[in-house]
């Protein structure tokens, strides 16, 4: 059987460490905790689990912070985790069957990475790699969004990684900061330029935003990243500005890329809705969106993907959509329909404000 080195970087971390390594201890046989500057009780937690604690002058790099963590393994295979990240029990028992998988042909394994809502559903799925072997030397980069330069043979596995709510907030201010200093340095490419862009558009410095994502447009290198996150973002700024016709332009110029994203059509059919008044192209719009299936549905580790996206929001949207067109009876059937995907306390009223209405109406009809 294989044995995997657990590799973490951590900071500040006394209310997930213990859960995450309560999660984890017993499917890997080597626990490397390094610490980039904890004030709390990080430290002390982390000594419950390991002798293996080690500390890293945190120099605003996180790859550097995590090669360094890689380089204190001494097992065959290499895991990572964040501190806010967990495995169920079903997701432990499933690691422990891939340990007697893992040989020396295998070279990085990728898992799904589900991170959480606040009620606990899933608000993206996307793969990312989580083993490596060590012999390969495999390396991270990226100062932030680092991302591990896996070469050779890859295995995809049904394990799934569960990353905790949290505010988004500071971290992107921290990670803004940082890769602002690497632009001023002009080490910057456009990889920074489309972190740096995403992290202006949701903190609404769309000036910001505008202007490096486009960078990114103009750089030709817009298939390395998530189609929908950076048309729609600029879709939305200059829907934000007034300028409706390139506001539709960019998304509709780059349909051939997001067709088969529930997320384009319920953008575009609210472009519909909320710009141009036309709500029963708006009606088609979202159903088509139900139509899209979303790789995380077919056992696919390919793209990002929000769930909510692709059963609750356009089912959602098409309620409220029959209400403005006066349709009480199909409204309540989406309505409904988003409910088995979510319980939400404003639809739940609705529904039941539509029911009678709809009863009523039947009253008078007979």
């Amino acid at each position: 059987m294989a044995e995997i080195s657990l590799c973490m970087i951590v900071k500040d971390e006394e209310h997930n460490l213990a859960d995450c390594l309560d999660s984890i201890v017993g499917a890997v046989d080597e626990i490397n905790i390094i610490d980039t500057g904890s004030s709390d009780k990080t430290m002390e937690i982390a000594k419950m689990y390991t002798e293996r604690v080690f500390y890293f002058e945190w120099i605003d790099d996180f790859s550097a912070a995590r090669n360094f963590s890689f380089e204190k393994a001494t097992k065959d295979f290499i895991m990572w985790l964040d501190a806010d990240d967990v495995l169920s029990r079903e997701n432990f028992s499933l690691l422990l069957k891939l340990k007697e998988e893992l040989n020396d042909d295998i070279d990085y394994v990728m898992m799904q990475y589900r991170t959480l809502n606040e009620d606990g559903s899933p608000s993206l799925i996307f793969p990312k790699v989580r083993i490596t072997r060590r012999a390969m030397n495999i390396r991270w980069h990226g100062t932030v969004h680092e991302d591990l330069d896996a070469r050779g043979y890859g295995m995809s596995v049904d394990i799934c990684i569960y990353h905790k709510y949290k505010d988004l907030k500071p971290s992107r201010i921290r990670n803004m900061r940082i890769l602002k200093k690497e632009i001023e340095n002009g080490k910057a490419d456009y990889r920074i330029y489309y972190y740096y862009g995403m992290a202006s558009y949701y903190e609404a410095s769309y000036r910001e935003a505008e202007k490096y994502l486009s960078m990114v447009v103009e750089s030709g290198h817009t298939d390395s990243f998530d189609p929908i996150e950076l048309y729609v973002a600029l879709h939305s700024i200059y829907k934000i500005w007034g300028d409706l016709g390139k506001s539709l332009s960019i998304l509709e110029d780059h349909e051939h890329l997001m067709k088969d994203k529930s997320e384009y059509y319920c953008c575009v059919g609210l472009f519909y809705r909320d710009c141009l008044d036309r709500i029963d192209t708006a009606c088609d719009l979202f159903k088509t969106a139900l139509t899209c299936n979303g790789t995380f549905l077919r056992n696919e580790l390919k793209g990002q993907q929000n769930p909510e996206f692709y059963y609750y929001i356009p089912n959602m949207l098409l309620g409220k959509a029959y209400i403005s067109l006066q349709k009480p009876e199909e409204a309540a059937k989406y309505f409904k329909q988003s409910l088995e995907y979510k319980k939400s306390d404003e639809i739940k009223d609705l529904v039941e404000k539509l029911d009678q209405i709809i009863e009523m109406k039947q009253l008078v009809l007979v």
